[in-house]
């Protein structure tokens, strides 16, 4: 059985990544009972006894074709149909909605997972493997695995527990979804969040390396060497942002009694009580005797 999880490491992809890939690999090869001389055929067997939906066996055929390239077979693999994707999203008044009632709630996970999706608009599986060192909040992207850093605004480190945060993306989940009526969809957090950004920020180069994707070879090597100005990009993000402001916290408002000016006021001493104008006698000390 070909190593395939340390062959992926030596390669430098994440340890997730290898784990998954290895896992598919193993699947693949029990299918076929042999451990060399695939063929296409092998793949669309193997594929047809998955008992998965389209989207996951795309993922799987991933992984398995990744394997294949690294040993030197050269398979003309189709691509799975997987029909027309849906792309669920919410509306900014649900998101709104949505980080009053986590700033509300005492359940650790739930305030994390919306903290770190509405403002960074991070996946599933990069909140679950996410840390922080040096006061910067570091993550693995989930497509290439490569690890990348944000400053943490202030407005939200008194929500952020990642030590109370699940290990698996799917536990997180599961975990997630009784808090919105369609079911907690992180993804959806992520469209509305670059939908907004995309209105607020007219530099679409700034914009896509504060998401940290992927820049096309049309910027040539700049992106490779403009690590220094990451930091800054944050920044002028977080100045536009839809959401961060939101996180901020309200302090309560106090009645402040302003006292006017003048002479302060009299303490009445212990005794015998004033006498009230109620009482008071027409000049016949009725209201005196009353006192007596």
């Amino acid at each position: 059985m070909v190593d395939v999880e340390n062959l992926l490491l030596g390669l430098g992809r994440s340890k997730r990544y290898a784990h998954a890939c290895q896992a598919s690999w193993n699947s693949f090869v029990a299918s076929c009972g042999k451990e060399e001389g695939f063929t296409k055929a092998d793949v669309l067997i193997w594929l047809g006894k998955l008992k998965c939906k389209p989207s996951a066996k795309r993922q799987y055929l991933a992984r398995v074709r990744t394997v294949l390239k690294l040993l030197d077979y050269n398979l003309a693999l189709p691509a799975i149909k997987t029909g027309a994707p849906r792309r669920p999203i919410f509306s900014t008044k649900e998101v709104e909605a949505l980080i009053l009632k986590a700033k509300n709630s005492n359940d650790k996970i739930f305030v994390t997972a919306v903290a770190l999706a509405t403002v960074y608009g991070l996946r599933a599986i990069e909140i679950v493997g996410a840390k922080i060192e040096d006061g910067l909040l570091h993550i693995r992207t989930a497509k290439g695995g490569e690890e990348v850093f944000h400053i943490i605004p202030k407005e939200i480190r008194p929500y952020i527990y990642l030590d109370s945060l699940p290990t698996t993306q799917e536990s997180l989940r599961q975990h997630l979804k009784p808090y919105t009526e369609q079911g907690f969809k992180i993804h959806a957090i992520r469209r509305t969040l670059v939908t907004a950004l995309n209105q607020r920020v007219d530099d679409k180069f700034i914009l896509a390396k504060f998401l940290r994707w992927k820049l096309p070879s049309v910027f040539g090597m700049l992106p490779v060497y403009d690590q220094s100005e990451r930091e800054r990009i944050d920044s002028y993000i977080f100045q536009r942002h839809p959401f961060l402001p939101l996180w901020k916290n309200q302090k309560p408002k106090t009645e402040v009694v302003k006292r006017k000016r003048g002479r302060p006021p009299k303490i009445r001493k212990r005794g015998r009580p004033a006498k009230s104008k109620l009482f008071e006698g027409k000049g016949t000390g009725e209201g005196d005797k009353r006192y007596d």
